[in-house]
């Protein structure tokens, strides 16, 4: 049970509603909802719906196709015209409760710990609560509602791509309900990300053998690697890394003859990303490492397994992003800023020419993808009245046409 004299957030809200929600963030982060446990991640989807269900939106679940994942849950609720808002969140997580690491209240800190307490839980928790507010301030709406929960976001929600895209065509808005950052931060753009699987094959032989061929595969994989740290540029928002890298049969006198590497680039632009990838396949493809006696070289295959697009930069903010803002600021008291994030996410594959954007919209976080993640208690509430707000302001329609 909560503790009903913790101090919470201070605005003009009644106690009542200040304590609702934390109940159910609670079970759900009880749930192991790794993004593997395929069953864990079906429950909190359907938990999740169950909420939905109660506002008025008609739940559908649509399998993973191309991948072993949980479902996907897709929700609407009709309002009285096709004009849609759209929201995407996801219900895996990195990390699974265990007995050092579950739904916590600190009350000293006044913050939350927990498996995707913010990333995404809390913010999937707070987009009910804020919807849940509005619709019973506006049973009858002009915009037709979109809930989208990814089961697999944290590993790219590879099989779902395509219906995000078909989403983002029939949207006006799409919120993003990935954490804010710590600062306070929304995110108004984001990187992309490709995902790389490189293998290189060579030839075994003993290490200590003259006169017997070989290529050595890992020497050809630290060449590579080697030559890769200077694509980086932090000022142009450009990060290359090496993930993995295995190979060989676990032997000191056997020449390596496999290597398997796992390449994550990030990238601004479509443009940064070709010449990304121009880059790394000229570097594989030129190595000095070859036999000593035939002169032969590896061999070597690249594979793209994830391919997300930036969420792009806009040269100017819209003004919906403007007026976030300015809400965030009369309730909590203090302005945030509009980020760009070199993090991938969802919301990256619903972008399109004049749709409005904006994530990062959950409670402040930090410390994701780690034991460490850790939510803003005060944010939690905070956050949530001000996309209430929000609604409330479209509602009226007063941003379209800036």
């Amino acid at each position: 049970m909560l503790d009903l004299a913790l101090p919470l957030v201070t605005p003009p809200f009644p106690v009542a509603e200040t304590l609702s929600g934390l109940d159910f963030l609670e079970e759900l982060v009880g749930m192991d909802s790794q993004t593997k446990n395929v069953e864990g991640v079906n429950r909190v989807q359907r938990k999740i719906a169950l909420k939905l269900k109660e506002l008025g939106f008609v739940c559908s679940f649509i399998p993973n196709l191309e991948s072993e994942t949980g479902d996907l849950l897709y929700a609407v609720k009709p309002g009285e015209t096709s004009e849609q808002i759209s929201f995407i969140g996801h219900a895996d997580t990195v990390c699974s409760p265990d007995q050092d690491f579950y739904f916590k209240i600190h009350y000293a800190s006044q913050t939350l710990t927990g498996p995707g307490i913010g990333d995404d839980k809390g913010s999937i928790v707070m987009a009910l609560e804020s919807l849940r507010s509005f619709f019973a301030a506006h049973p009858t709406h002009h915009h037709t509602y979109a809930f989208v929960c990814s089961p697999c976001e944290e590993t790219g929600s590879i099989g779902f791509h395509s219906f995000f895209k078909e989403v983002g065509e029939k949207s006006k808005i799409v919120f993003g309900l990935e954490p804010a950052l710590f600062n306070g931060s929304l995110i108004s753009s984001r990187n992309g990300n490709r995902w790389y699987n490189i293998n290189i094959k060579g030839k075994a032989s003993h290490a200590g053998r003259f006169g017997e061929p070989f290529i050595n595969a890992a020497h050809h994989a630290c060449e590579f690697i080697s030559k890769l740290h200077p694509l980086n540029d932090i000022d142009n928002k450009i990060k290359v890394n090496v993930g993995t890298m295995r190979g060989g049969m676990d032997r000191y006198n056997v020449i390596c003859d496999t290597m398997e590497i796992k390449l994550d680039t990030r990238f601004p632009s479509l443009e940064a990303r070709d010449e990304i990838d121009q880059a790394i396949r000229s570097l594989i493809d030129n190595s000095s490492v070859e036999c000593f006696y035939t002169k032969e070289q590896c061999q070597t295959a690249i594979e793209i397994v994830d391919d997300c697009p930036p969420l792009p930069l806009q040269p100017d903010h819209h003004l919906l992003l403007l007026k976030y803002v300015d809400v965030i600021e009369e309730i909590e008291g203090e302005r945030c800023d509009l980020e760009h994030s070199g993090g991938a996410a969802d919301i990256n594959y619903f972008a399109r020419p004049g749709l409005i954007y904006l994530d990062g919209v959950g409670p402040k976080t930090k410390g994701m993808h780690t034991k460490n993640e850790e939510m803003c208690l005060k944010s939690f509430y905070s956050r949530q009245y001000a996309l209430t707000k929000m609604l409330t302001l479209l509602e009226k329609g007063d941003f379209y046409d800036n």
